[in-house]
């Protein structure tokens, strides 16, 4: 199971605190997304 986040503000520490909460919830894996890509679309 997988989940796309969006990390703010950006930065490291941002992404590792995604990463272990999605472990703890039992997540397989996050899509980490950046500004540039939400303004840019799919």
């Amino acid at each position: 199971m997988y989940e796309a986040v969006h990390a703010y503000p950006d930065g490291d520490a941002t992404v590792a605190r995604h990463a272990a909460t999605a472990a703890r919830y039992g997540y397989d894996g996050l899509v980490v997304r950046t500004r540039e890509a939400l303004a840019d679309g799919p």
